[in-house]
């Protein structure tokens, strides 16, 4: 007699596949979450270098402009085209999308910012460009919360920092000689 073995293998029953189906996607959804996260970061720490290159434009132009700042009217246009001509990306935060070099670029230069800029002057904890949400200076403006609920700000010293948006104190962004 022959005997027939059963097979051992057997389909799936449908709250199997679904069970499945619901691991899968919450899974794919915290390397969603990841993905974004790691991408904010990366466009904060491109942001980081914008500001860092505008600074180093604008110690250049202090050094060739008896020791001032740019304009606040067309401060951008002068660094754009004596110090930064090749680079009109770093104008622009990369967490922004719709900002674009010459019309609305995201950061905004301290309107404060009409004395002299030289040693006498402590402008170590002085904000001289900000993100903000339209505009080329910080006067009537409101700052940025792109990056994570919060900015990216340029001091004297050519230092950046992040800072909470909800909890700076615009008057900070003057320093009190």
């Amino acid at each position: 007699m022959i005997v027939k073995k059963k097979s051992s293998l057997k389909g799936m029953t449908l709250i199997e596949l679904l069970a499945m189906v619901a691991v899968i996607s919450i899974m794919s959804g915290f390397l969603f979450g990841a993905y974004n996260k790691s991408r904010g970061m990366g466009q904060r720490i491109v942001c980081i270098g914008n500001l860092k290159s505008m600074g180093q434009a604008m110690q250049l132009y202090a050094e060739d402009y008896r020791l001032r700042f740019p304009p606040k009217a067309n401060w951008y246009t002068l660094l754009h085209e004596d110090y930064l001509e090749s680079d009109t990306d770093v104008f622009v935060c990369p967490a922004a999308s719709n900002l674009t070099m010459g019309t609305n670029m995201g950061y905004g230069l301290n309107s404060d910012l009409d004395k002299k800029y030289s040693p006498n002057y402590n402008l170590r904890n002085t904000g001289v460009v900000a993100e903000i949400t339209g505009g080329f200076e910080t006067d009537g403006n409101t700052l940025s919360s792109r990056h994570a609920n919060g900015f990216n700000l340029l001091y004297g010293d050519n230092s950046v920092q992040w800072h909470n948006t909800a909890t700076y104190n615009t008057s900070d962004l003057t320093d009190a000689y």
